[in-house]
């Protein structure tokens, strides 16, 4: 039989399996996904769609893989030969100092000077880089929708800088209760996340937001999924920003249609 991690949440509800539990397993690569028996039998298919799936059992023990994509070779790492320091030829000394030895002096302190100044300008510019990339993510003019909507663009193809606009609570709940491999392993089958529709719940609080919206999937295999969510928000006063606190009512749609 097939196994797969407990604390995986049904690709239909919110439903977590725990250790020993049975469900369905989606085969079809790029839509590693499970749903409990009951969902199989009145939803007759995969999240992507699929009908190829077959019983499995949530276990600690490795989870099986149904394909497993070939690992590349990393790439050689260019070192550059040290190169054989040259001894520095000694200037010519006479017994009495040269009347221009004060001008060598002189240009010995200006050269060090910009070097120095070298320096600082390298390190100001990359921290003003820095700044930038994080200012890009984390922007504090971002409204809770246009939250939503940067980390679903984020996320296929930079987990890092999606994972900076969720709060710390959310985080930690993704520690405890979901497979980090597995959320991987999800995200690398989806090329794009389109929002086609936002129903804002609630507003009333000025550090607090839940909005619905609905999601359209595109895998990597070009299949079209689409689902709908609740998003709650928190507006964190520490950093000036607001971040995505939690998530709930995932519900898979047949259509793209609210």
């Amino acid at each position: 039989m097939e196994i797969f991690e407990p604390g995986v949440q049904s690709a239909y509800s919110t439903h977590q399996f725990r250790e020993g539990e049975e469900g369905m397993k989606c085969l079809r690569p790029g839509c590693p996904r499970v749903m409990t028996l009951s969902e199989w039998q009145e939803k007759r298919r995969c999240f992507c769609q699929s009908t190829d799936a077959v019983r499995a059992i949530a276990r600690s023990e490795r989870p099986t893989r149904i394909s497993v994509s070939p690992n590349r070779p990393n790439p050689p790492i260019s070192r550059f030969t040290p190169r054989t320091p040259v001894p520095a030829t000694p200037l010519s000394i006479t017994p009495n100092p040269p009347r221009y030895a004060w001008r060598w002096a002189g240009l010995l302190v200006l050269l060090l000077g910009l070097g120095g100044l070298t320096v600082s300008i390298v390190q100001f510019s990359q921290n003003r880089a820095a700044r930038n990339a994080n200012q890009a993510t984390l922007d504090p003019q971002f409204t809770p929708k246009e939250v939503i909507t940067r980390y679903y663009q984020l996320a296929p193809t930079n987990r890092t800088a999606a994972l900076a606009l969720l709060s710390d609570d959310y985080k930690n709940y993704y520690k405890v209760n979901q497979s980090h491999e597995n959320v991987k392993n999800f995200w690398n089958t989806i090329k794009k996340v389109d929002i086609y529709l936002f129903q804002t719940l609630s507003s009333a609080s000025p550090d607090h937001s839940k909005i619905k919206v609905w999601l359209r999937y595109l895998t990597s295999d070009n299949i079209t999924a689409c689902e709908s969510l609740i998003v709650e928000l928190i507006f964190d006063k520490n950093q000036g920003l607001w971040l995505i606190d939690k998530t709930s009512d995932v519900q898979q749609k047949p259509s793209c249609r609210q």
